[in-house]
């Protein structure tokens, strides 16, 4: 496998800090690699090849979205989240085919990089978050500031959207926990 296309998506979590609000900046140095999304697996995971053809996993910066259900070999390990599906179907029909742009703000543990993902100027992440198909990722983030996520989390909450009309919301951190994920 050739690396050089690979280098400024991996190398990409050094650069500036994303703008505050959430907004892209150019002239702040923000940089941003293109990519095509083949498939979103889940409302904050995505399938994307870069140019040269190299193939990644991409997690969501700044999101948490519900679970969707799992299945490992046929078996069923645990039945996914009110509205996990949803979140994911609403990701892909935003973004699945499309060339996109991915500003890196860190590796997670899986070695993946975890991206802000934007089509045209839109901010896809957030724009989860404001239709209540995320809430704003609670560990620990680098390179981004969380400001413009919590206040459209608040905003959705208010409005009682999608995730936060349930009775009983279990956060997908907590649903994890539980399913020993």
């Amino acid at each position: 496998m050739h690396l050089a296309p690979l280098l400024p998506l991996l190398f990409l979590w050094g650069a500036a800090p994303a703008q505050p609000r959430g907004e892209p900046d150019e002239k702040e140095g923000s940089k941003a690699v293109d990519a095509f999304v083949y498939y979103c697996h889940d409302g904050d995971t995505c399938r994307v090849r870069l140019a040269g053809g190299v193939w990644l996993n991409v997690r969501l910066a700044a999101i948490d979205a519900p679970e969707v259900e799992k299945r490992h070999g046929g078996k069923t390990e645990w039945s996914g989240q009110p509205l996990g599906e949803v979140s994911r179907d609403a990701l892909n029909k935003m973004i699945q085919g499309k060339d996109v742009q991915l500003r890196q703000v860190d590796l997670d543990q899986y070695n993946r990089p975890v991206a802000e993902i934007l089509l045209k100027d839109e901010l896809v992440n957030k724009t989860l978050v404001e239709q209540g198909l995320a809430e704003v990722y609670r560990g620990k983030t680098k390179r981004i500031d969380k400001a413009a996520y919590l206040d459209a989390e608040e905003r959705a909450k208010k409005e009682k959207k999608g995730i936060w009309a349930q009775t009983g919301y279990q956060s997908p951190a907590e649903y994890r926990r539980q399913n020993k994920h």
